[in-house]
């Protein structure tokens, strides 16, 4: 027989299962949005009210329907409140203003609102996932495992495996190098979005390092020790200043936290070995010259640059291939390799008499006849082939790296050398200037410090309401006056680019929901015992790692990590809630 759901006694009996379902429901949500969440595909994986979704964006849609649907079934809202819930309400309605208040690219600011909505749905939902210790473990394992596997498939990458090089064109359409090095992305989009993502799930896999020692599984230990040192020499290979740094806070923050409580403790050990081993890998395999330069540069603005002695003026025969007489001096911060898979070459292009023009643009390669480094200079006898069309031209010298840049395009000055192009045929004729290419603008390259001081006059111009979340990145080349400003960069700072898009109020509610997370973690510390420990201690260093990398970079607009941030933060509220449970039932 079935029972009717408006009798009282089925209900009593109908809606704690429904409940628990609604529960599970959440942390599997959760837990294939952790799978997925670093494995982004560039092609569409579904189109939802004419709007595409990507794979991660359609796992996270069909997460929240099922949970949204089992709440239905078992009659009852989430519980939401929480230490974050009122600054993260009022930081919504906050950037909902700014969206509509945005002088330009209003679009784009709610669009930025609808990844705030999503991100605090999925906070609610890992609050509501995450209400054992045993489902918290479960979900930060889960975090730990996928960022082993993108640690290891970027370590491929950096080996140039060629299947994993062509698998990976699925995620990323282009390759990131450095001082002529490779940064790793792996399988996401950029190496700085790689090292934030790899940075908190390391922070996370600290705490299950110390749950795997405490209860003596030597095997997980170990297991987990390697696939966190992967990751950490990941971390490293995306050539990320930030990364470093806040990998050793990660360190600091587990190491200290359990010196204090725990002192010469095996956990505690275990993390100082894990600390040795990362420095010396990192020593050992990370190419020396480009995480020196990356470490003490803000920019590669001067990484490549070449002063030229080159003659004035030349006359050749159209189509002639002569020799030209070079003297190249390395006035960069870069060591010219003259071999290897990305050789340094001396090279031109063929201008118009403006020099305006391109008429032909990749000249010949002439090689180094030794390795440059900087201050250093050699003489080279350069191959130069003349173009077919008689006229007056300018012979502009460039050097290249091949497959890699041109030294222009990075911003270096070039120097031109007129030429007269004669021959004999009359009908010849050289292309009009109105059918040739425009010469590429070299990369305006816009350091941290610059980037900050533009976010104060922007800052300044519209204290209240910002100028939209996300529209920094837009906007600042016209508040700086740089015409070739690329919209790919952000302030480099997420409590700038909150206070620039939001107003003061935004940047003001941004640091108050900071400061609650870090005050409800820093409140549960005397409640702490030994089997919910180890999760604070993960937690707690990948919150301090997102706080620390928060300093140089901002990552609230980008799918992996703003979700990423948002379970973290979500996890953190779940152990100071189970904490001061565990913490109430000892003292009654």
């Amino acid at each position: 027989m079935v029972s009717s759901v408006s009798d009282p006694a089925t209900v009593a009996l109908v809606s704690p299962a429904r409940s628990a379902l609604a529960d599970r429901t959440a942390w599997l949500a959760c837990a294939a949005l952790l799978l997925v969440l670093p494995f982004q595909r560039m092609a569409p994986a579904l189109v939802l009210f004419g709007q595409a979704l990507s794979n991660v964006e359609a796992t996270l849609a069909l997460g929240l329907a099922a949970w949204t649907v089992a709440l239905l079934l078992a009659r009852r809202r989430p519980p939401w409140t929480s230490p974050l819930t009122a600054p993260a309400l009022a930081l919504l309605a906050v950037l909902i203003v700014s969206a509509l208040a945005a002088p330009t690219d209003r679009a784009n600011a709610v669009k930025s609102v609808a990844r705030f909505v999503a991100g605090l749905c999925v906070f609610v939902m890992t609050v509501n996932a995450a209400t054992t210790r045993g489902r918290v473990a479960s979900l930060m394992t889960l975090a730990v495992s996928s960022g082993i596997v993108v640690g290891t498939i970027g370590l491929l990458e950096r080996l140039e495996i060629d299947p994993v090089v062509v698998w990976l064109r699925q995620f990323r359409d282009q390759r990131h190098f450095v001082g002529g090095q490779l940064r790793i992305a792996s399988t996401l989009w950029y190496p700085t979005i790689t090292a934030m993502y790899l940075e908190i799930v390391f922070a996370l896999g600290l705490g299950l390092l110390v749950l795997a020692v405490d209860r003596k599984r030597r095997m997980t230990a170990a297991i987990l020790f390697a696939g966190l040192l992967a990751i950490a020499e990941a971390i490293a290979l995306t050539l990320t200043r930030a990364g470093l740094m806040t990998m050793g806070c990660s360190l600091l923050v587990a190491g200290g936290a359990l010196w204090l409580r725990r002192g010469r403790a095996p956990a505690t050990r275990a993390v100082a070995a894990l600390a040795a081993a990362v420095v010396a890998a990192v020593a050992v395999t990370a190419p020396a010259q480009a995480l020196w330069l990356r470490l003490t540069s803000s920019g590669d603005e001067d990484w490549y640059r070449a002063e030229y002695r080159v003659p004035a003026r030349l006359e050749l025969g159209a189509g002639e291939l002569s020799t030209v007489g070079v003297t190249l001096r390395n006035a960069g911060r870069i060591t010219w390799e003259g071999g290897g898979d990305a050789p340094f070459r001396l090279s031109y292009h063929w201008l118009n008499a403006s020099g305006d023009r391109v008429v032909e643009y990749d000249g010949l390669r002439s090689p180094l006849p030794q390795t440059i480094a900087p201050g250093e200079s050699v003489t080279v006898r350069a191959g130069v082939k003349a173009p077919a069309w008689p006229g007056r031209y300018r012979l502009a010298w460039d050097v290249t790296q091949e497959g890699r840049l041109w030294f222009s395009v990075q911003g270096a000055a070039t120097v031109a050398t007129d030429v007269t192009i004669t021959s004999n045929d009359a009908a010849a004729s050289a292309p009009r200037d109105d059918t040739l290419l425009a010469l590429p603008a070299p990369k305006v390259r816009v350091g941290r410090l610059a980037l900050w001081r533009i976010a104060a006059v922007m800052i300044a111009a519209r204290p209240v309401v910002g100028v939209g979340f996300d529209n920094f990145r837009l906007l600042y080349g016209r508040y700086g006056h740089l015409p070739q400003a690329d919209d790919r960069v952000h302030s480099n700072n997420m409590y700038i680019e909150h206070t620039v898009g939001a107003g003061l109020a935004g940047g003001a509610v941004f640091f108050w929901l900071l400061w609650r997370l870090v005050a409800s973690l820093w409140r549960i510390r005397p409640r702490l015992d030994d089997r919910i420990e180890p999760l604070y201690v993960g937690i707690a260093a990948a919150v301090a790692a997102i706080l620390v990398h928060g300093l140089l970079d901002s990552f609230w607009t980008f799918t992996p990590t703003y979700l990423a941030i948002w379970i973290t933060f979500g996890l953190a509220t779940a152990v100071a809630a189970l904490a001061a449970e565990e913490g109430h039932a000892h003292r009654v």
